[in-house]
Order: structure tokens, then C-alpha cells, then sequence
């Protein structure tokens, strides 16, 4: 997603570098996260449906601040992924 090395990943990981602007943009972008909140300037996430790939952890994020966390189980989690992938494009990149 990002063609970066994982020698370079350590370095951010070290704060050794910084990643560069359009970098943050994409690494934003992936997580539905402003560069701000990456930057720890923000606390509250970007509305939207954000999922961690490990717990089956899914966490959505209202536009007033609010947020909802819940862990579901693998069958919860494919009904989940089947509902979203019977859903019509947006045709809105920005999402």
C-alpha cells in the first residue's frame, strides 16, 4: 500500500524520520484518520467505521465525537463484510 522498505518503517517507528506529507496523507487515508490525529495533535477520530484486523475489534466514530467499540465474533465480522460489500460505491473517494 505505502512501496516503503521496513527499514524505513523502522525508522518512523524509532522517530528516526518522518514520513513525508503525501505519505501522512496515505497512511491517513488507510487508517480513516486525519494527519492531524497521526500527529497527535487531534484526540478524536475521523468519522467512520474503523476495524483493527487482529481482535475483530470494530470501532465507529460519529461526527460529534462520539464512539462506539465493539468486538464481534468471526461470523459477525463475515455478515459485517458481506453487508458492506453488497452496498452501492459512493462514487467519493474522500470516504
Amino acid at each position: 500500500m505505502l512501496n516503503v522498505a521496513a527499514t524505513t518503517l523502522g525508522y518512523w517507528e524509532k522517530e528516526i524520520y518522518e514520513p513525508n506529507t503525501e505519505t501522512l496523507k496515505k497512511i491517513a487515508d488507510i487508517f480513516n484518520v486525519s494527519i492531524d490525529y497521526l500527529l497527535g495533535r487531534e484526540t478524536k477520530k475521523a468519522p467512520g467505521l474503523q476495524y483493527d484486523g487482529e481482535t475483530n475489534v470494530i470501532t465507529i466514530a460519529a461526527r460529534d465525537g462520539g464512539v462506539i467499540e465493539r468486538k464481534l465474533s468471526d461470523d459477525q465480522l463475515n455478515a459485517l463484510k458481506a453487508i458492506l460489500d453488497q452496498m452501492p460505491e459512493t462514487g467519493n473517494d474522500d470516504l
